[in-house]
């Protein structure tokens, strides 16, 4: 343990409850060492919550949308603009080599395999940005952000073209039912990928 203890005395007492409320997803001892700290440095005192499985987690404010949306900045929608950009870009290589055979034969599996590579992007800028990782309500609307950007840019990019992009009332109900749909399918597939990944001890977002 001495060596989260390290590695943590210089975290803050949010990052610290971040840690200590995503228990499961971190090494005991880093957990048992970011309560430590807690309770000696910011006089918090703090329950454990790997004593026993049956223990309750510690509860912060990270874990409701509210924190999300209080430390909402210019940084979470540029982060989902460029990556909109990003995938109309890698969209419209693609279209551009449709004739190619094998792209042809392969164009809605390179489209949907990209966009899903994509989404888990917007949480590992989220946690270089904020030093911290995005909890499940913050990467849900960081994500709906993101596919609704994707879409609000081709739409932009077919107006550009000349193409018919009139909406009225029922599209944007649809459009924005679609984008909720979307965006909870997409972070169903990204924690589970995140979840595999933590058997092996490897925390990317």
């Amino acid at each position: 343990m001495q060596y989260f203890l390290e590695r943590f005395k210089g975290k803050t007492k949010e990052e610290l409850e971040v840690i200590v409320a995503s228990f499961e997803t971190y090494d005991r001892r880093a957990v048992l060492a970011a309560v430590e700290i807690m309770r000696n440095k910011f006089k918090q005192q703090v329950p454990s919550p790997i004593k026993t499985q049956k223990s309750i987690p510690y509860k912060s404010e990270h874990d409701s949308y509210k924190f999300y949306i209080k430390t909402f900045s210019y940084r979470e929608v540029l982060t989902s603009i460029s990556l909109a950009f990003l995938f109309i870009a890698f969209l419209n290589l693609i279209r551009y080599y449709r004739n190619e055979d094998w792209v042809e034969n392969n164009f809605s599996l390179l489209y949907s395999t990209f966009f899903m590579l994509m989404l888990p992007l917007n949480h590992i800028f989220y946690k270089i940005e904020h030093k911290r990782r995005n909890l499940v309500i913050g990467r849900l609307m960081q994500v709906t952000l993101t596919v609704m950007l994707c879409f609000v840019v081709m739409k932009v990019q077919d107006f550009v073209r000349g193409y018919s992009t009139s909406f009225d009332g029922t599209d944007i109900l649809q459009f924005t039912f679609a984008s909720i749909f979307v965006a909870l399918f997409a972070e169903f597939i990204i924690s589970l990928v995140r979840r595999l990944l933590t058997l092996f001890k490897w925390q990317i977002w």
